[in-house]
């Protein structure tokens, strides 16, 4: 079932803080949006993931942002196991939201030096 699933899920990645990381956050987002049971969004999403994963490895590549994303990761767990939609969707938005602003900072401290 769905729910234990997602368990799983937190059992495969949530906690892994080393390199390990960014793909194992890559999976958990395709796990959700396969369980979103829409065929076309899930396509999407994977899509899009596979196209930005080199923004996620510059906007994971300290410590401190992945310990971030963790947090973030674990309360949308907990508010997908709530059934709460609205928490988790914010959730969602405020990882691609940290993860753009860290690569975005990352790129730009690239440019300046």
């Amino acid at each position: 079932d769905l729910l234990g699933d997602q368990m799983l899920a937190r059992d495969l990645g949530f906690f892994v803080l080393g390199e390990d990381y960014v793909p194992n956050s890559y999976r958990i987002s395709l796990f959700i949006s396969r369980h979103c049971q829409n065929e076309r969004l899930f396509e999407m999403i994977r899509s899009m993931s596979r196209q930005t994963l080199r923004y996620s490895h510059l906007s994971l590549s300290s410590p401190e942002r992945r310990e971030r994303s963790v947090s973030i990761w674990n309360e949308l767990a907990d508010a997908l196991e709530k059934r709460d939609g609205n928490r988790a969707a914010e959730l969602a938005e405020c990882l691609i939201k940290e993860s753009g602003e860290a690569a975005r900072e990352r790129l730009q401290s690239a440019e300046d030096d």
